[in-house]
């Protein structure tokens, strides 16, 4: 495998220009050059855990049909190459009433970050060598639905390549979520970050589990003790208000596609040791886990579970402060998406940082009649949603004015 570090050093020898090239991958081929991946990775423009190889294999193998976009670079005359850019697509229709089929990333509603990963030397090139096989290849839908795309300069050269490929794009909402990044301690952090009041009610609910038994937090890091924490996570989850329809609950088991997705990508993850589970125990058995995926340093809270019979000690707070402390402690990774829809939340309180994401509908010039039609019909969406989110937040806000109203009657 040819390294960034030998093309630079002109290990090649001289010969004709690079060029690229791009392969439509299935989740078998993307999985067959993990070290060519992994090489990407290391020197990725912005990392994405939910671009691994492990996530596509896990999201193809419950049923969703994907194409990997690989863009490769040759060097020299006997054409060695180096991966320079992968963006995970999957294929589904626009709407379950629209028979227009679409790529979409991230992969599923359980992946959250739709950016591709490309080599920070040729990002521009690559993103251009990816649209230009949106444009002319066939076999692929000619729509393509980014997002959570994060803003910053991986968008910015996106939105330069469509423009100069002649391809039209809409932006359907931005939004920002939080994210941990700071170069304090992790008990600095948090004494700026939270309330007095807030930590004065952490260590009461804190000294209030203690009273009940053994309260301690252990980090899962080995695949086989991942797996079965993996399982009580599940478990957790599947017993709590996320398991309930009428509150829009998704757990994982709730489908079996979800669960077979979830449980291969965490077993996938975690032979590459990038899975660590956090758990808060009260003697000895887990009452809150917290899902941590990693790739080139960059980690991602994925879901938390916690034991809802134990709700009034605030068991995922104590969690929430404890990694937290953890993690700006041992600097393990540069910085921690929340993985939140939006800024909104506990982690909100916890973490100062935001991340800046949008949904943007991209059509190339041969889907153009599709284009107009779908980006139509997701900004009716996103603005019904809106709509609807906005009513849900006064009719509360309201609900709590008439509370304190009756109160003071």
């Amino acid at each position: 495998m040819l390294r960034l570090d030998q093309v630079e050093d002109g290990v090649c020898g001289a010969g004709p220009l690079p060029r690229l090239d791009v392969e439509v991958a299935s989740a078998a081929q993307f999985l067959s050059i993990e070290n060519e991946w992994r090489d990407l990775v290391n020197r990725a423009l912005v990392p994405n855990a939910f671009m691994e190889p492990a996530v596509v294999a896990a999201a193809e193998s419950a049923g969703t049909v994907t194409r990997t976009l690989l863009v490769w670079q040759h060097y020299g005359a006997k054409q060695s190459r180096i991966l320079v850019g992968a963006w995970a697509l999957s294929v589904c229709r626009a709407a379950s009433w629209l028979p227009i089929a679409i790529l979409r990333s991230p992969l599923n509603r359980h992946t959250h970050l739709g950016t591709p990963v490309l080599d920070r030397l040729v990002a521009k090139a690559a993103l251009g060598a990816m649209i230009e096989a949106l444009r002319t290849d066939r076999s692929l839908p000619g729509l393509l639905h980014a997002s959570d795309f994060e803003v910053g300069l991986v968008r910015d050269l996106l939105l330069e390549v469509l423009s100069a490929e002649g391809s039209r794009w809409r932006m359907m909402e931005r939004r920002r979520r939080p994210k941990l990044e700071s170069e304090m301690d992790g008990g600095t952090y948090l004494s700026r970050t939270l309330s007095r009041a807030r930590r004065k009610r952490l260590g009461r609910a804190r000294r209030q589990l203690e009273a009940l038994g053994e309260l301690s937090h252990s980090i899962l890091s080995e695949p086989a003790a991942i797996r079965a924490g993996f399982e009580t996570f599940l478990a957790l989850e599947a017993a709590g208000w996320k398991a309930n329809w009428i509150a829009r609950g998704h757990a994982l088991l709730l489908r079996n596609s979800c669960a077979a997705f979830a449980r291969r990508m965490i077993s996938g993850l975690a032979k590459e040791g990038l899975v660590t589970l956090h758990c808060l125990s009260l003697n000895g058995r887990p009452i809150v886990i917290d899902v941590l995926i990693s790739s080139g340093g960059e980690a991602y809270s994925w879901k938390t579970a916690y034991d809802e019979s134990l709700r009034r000690y605030a068991p995922g707070l104590l969690l929430l402060d404890a990694y937290t402390r953890h993690l700006l402690d041992c600097r393990s990774v540069k910085r921690v998406d929340s993985c939140n829809r939006r800024d909104r939340g506990v982690m909100s309180e916890f973490w100062a940082e935001r991340r800046e994401v949008e949904d943007l509908v991209i059509g190339t010039p041969r889907s153009a009649w599709a284009f107009a039609l779908v980006s139509a019909v997701f900004w009716c969406r996103y603005q019904g949603k809106t709509i609807v989110r906005t009513c849900r937040d006064w009719l509360v806000r309201s609900n709590w004015c008439f509370v304190a109203l009756a109160a003071a009657v």
